[in-house]
């Protein structure tokens, strides 16, 4: 019987390495968790079971699991480094500052442990006692440790910022600049700082002096870039990455950087769009007008204007959970948690909250440690989603699997009566996407909308370039902006998880649906009035564009003299060729793409449009975003 025993622990502890292995561990969890009652004598388990729960980031059961390995197998640096660890990342600084106390000896001479005190010592305000220890650090410390310190000390750095120490921690540079042969990890600390408090401005003069060091190392240049944005101030931005084209040529630039380049190109001319959208959607006491208001502020990280803005609706249309969201994402964007979770508390109070209100309490309510209230609403959403494959990864994501099994104690919602309402605020590619969901689920009412995650605002004028073509699609019971009305299906979820496998009709299906797959391969629009001119049709955008496509383009023009171009009037200056066709509307734009011999273009709305008529079409597939590549169509990525 004991060897049997010994032999079934051995196989569960197999499979559990495995798990934990694979990055599995919320799995892994569980297999340790048997594995200790199994054999409470092996320090091994309990150590694997605290790294899952940091990998969880579940800091308080963390600290629980690694106390409980002091106690049973004495204090080693690791052991009292992962304490540190856990309080600080909950920001309980005069506990780490007790513990540094009691285990003074070990800190004393282990650089990262040292990188603990530097940072219990910010977060109780003491950043003279901080520069001390640093020093000392920085004098004794062999080169390449001090160098791995210096890599976490920004990060502690980073953390400190988001929790409102800035100040003590931006003293604290200031205190040691002077000291050190080497100002280059301490500016970059202090830049890291800055983007944990949202202080851009200083986080810009940080990357400037670092710049002015060196100024090849690529990184810097983008992150100055990205505060320019976060500052609002796109203008600048796009004058500084054209800088950073001619600086760094397309030989000198790695893959990764150019991704991240055409990243910040797209944001910049986004905040472009939402600006506009600020200036034509002027304030209005409708509920379409406050929303889309309120929105564009927060896309612009103009939180307080935002905020403003939703308490005007909240004024005029009560308690509506969707402007107690916006508040509550507001206040969190600003660093004010406490007002954040009571904001986003009240508007979960609501049966209809939307789901991504819900989803930005529960990462709130996770980082606040209230793991019971995030295990209930992690059990509310499965339940309000039926355990959708998209949520439950969405939990697993967020280290709370146990909420698939919580979900059982609630009671699932009512069905709707009469046909479903679905809601969009994404791009308008993303609504046509969307509606091969909409078409297999069986239809409803489609509600669009204006939200803070989308490249171009779901504006007035964009409602009423798509309303055509939705209301063309017999399973559309009626489209139109949101004013409020009860939704079953959220497609803005997507948003709060989205994986580079799937294409982005696929993504629309895991966000709302229950278990099953959609099939992609049957057309999900119509075009009931295309005639056929029997040209190629040509579009392509600004964005997703694919270097290796550039002679191949120069072929397809030379192919097709006759082609007509479907795009803006900047899009056609740009390509050069063919035909302008500037259509009226969506479905306009779907007659004459299904009317063509054949849709070339690259990842775009018209693409969209070509995908769900399933005519014949030829992607220019961006070698860096692969979300649109579906069975039946011809996508060349070259790389």
């Amino acid at each position: 019987m004991s060897d049997l025993l010994d032999a079934d622990v051995k196989t569960l502890a197999a499979a559990t390495q495995a798990q934990f292995d694979a990055k599995d561990f919320a799995g892994a969890l569980a297999g340790y968790d048997e594995l200790r009652r199994a054999d409470p004598g092996d320090g091994f388990y309990t150590d694997r079971y605290g790294y899952c729960f940091i990998a969880l980031g579940r800091w308080r059961d963390a600290e629980a699991a690694w106390l409980d390995i002091i106690r049973d197998h004495g204090a080693s640096k690791g052991r009292v480094g992962h304490v540190l660890q856990c309080r600080a990342e909950t920001g309980r600084y005069e506990l780490g500052m007790e513990f540094i106390r009691r285990h003074l000896p070990a800190c004393a001479s282990d650089p990262s442990l040292i990188v603990y005190h530097v940072t219990a010592a910010l977060g109780c305000g003491d950043a003279e006692d901080a520069a001390q220890v640093f020093l000392g650090l920085d004098a004794a410390c062999p080169a390449a440790k001090r160098a791995a310190a210096y890599s976490q000390l920004g990060y502690r750095l980073l953390v400190l910022g988001r929790q409102g120490h800035a100040d003590a921690a931006f003293a604290f540079i200031d205190r040691v600049l002077p000291s050190v042969a080497d100002p280059t990890p301490l500016l970059e600390a202090g830049a890291r700082v800055s983007a944990g408090a949202k202080r851009w401005p200083s986080q810009i003069a940080y990357l400037d002096r670092l710049i002015a060091l060196d100024p090849t190392v690529e990184s810097r240049h983008l992150e100055k870039a990205s505060a320019l944005l976060s500052l609002g101030d796109d203008a600048r931005c796009e004058a500084w990455l054209a800088e950073f084209r001619e600086r760094f040529p397309p030989a000198l630039r790695t893959g990764t950087t150019e991704q991240r380049l055409q990243g910040l190109e797209i944001r910049a001319r986004s905040l472009g769009h939402w600006r506009k959208t600020l200036d034509t959607v002027r304030p209005t006491a409708s509920f379409q007008g406050l929303t889309f208001r309120a929105a564009a502020h927060a896309a612009l990280n103009q939180h307080q204007q935002a905020i403003e803005a939703a308490q005007s609706g909240l004024a005029l249309y009560g308690d509506h959970p969707w402007f107690q969201g916006l508040i509550g994402k507001s206040h969190d964007a600003l660093g004010e948690t406490g007002s954040a979770l009571g904001w986003l508390t009240r508007a979960a109070s609501a049966a209809d909250a939307p789901t991504d209100t819900l989803l930005a309490l529960l990462r709130i309510q996770i980082k606040a440690g209230q793991t019971d209230a995030a295990a209930a609403l992690g059990a509310r959403l499965c339940r309000r989603h039926r355990a959708s494959a998209f949520i439950r990864g969405v939990l697993a994501h967020l280290g709370l699997p146990q909420a698939v099994e919580a979900a059982a104690e609630y009671e699932p919602a009512p069905a709707a009566r009469g046909p479903v309402g679905w809601l969009h605020g994404g791009d308008a590619g993303d609504v046509v996407y969307a509606l091969a969901t909409m078409q297999a689920a069986g239809g409803g009412h489609l509600y669009l909308t204006c939200i803070d995650a989308t490249r171009e605002p779901m504006d007035s004028r964009k409602i009423d370039f798509l309303m055509p073509l939705l209301t063309a699609q017999s399973y559309v019971v009626s489209a139109g902006p949101w004013q409020g009305e009860p939704v079953q299906r959220d497609f803005n979820v997507m948003r709060a998880l989205m994986p580079p496998d799937l294409d982005l009709a696929a993504l629309h299906w895991r966000a709302v649906m229950d278990e099953g797959a959609l099939d992609v391969t049957q057309p999900w629009l119509k075009a009931p009035h295309a005639a056929r001119h029997g040209r190629p049709v040509f579009a392509r955008s600004g964005r997703y564009r694919n270097p290796g496509w550039e002679p191949f383009w120069a072929q397809l023009k030379a192919a097709g003299p006759d082609a007509i171009f479907v795009g803006t009037a900047a899009e056609f200056e740009d390509f050069g060729h063919g035909e302008h066709y500037l259509a009226r509307d969506a479905l306009d734009l779907a007659e004459v793409i299904h009317g063509g011999s054949i849709f070339i273009g690259n990842q775009s709305l018209p693409y969209a449009i070509a995908e769900g008529l399933k005519m014949g079409r030829l992607l220019e597939a961006s070698p860096y975003v692969r979300n649109c590549l579906f069975p039946g169509a011809l996508a060349l990525a070259f790389g």
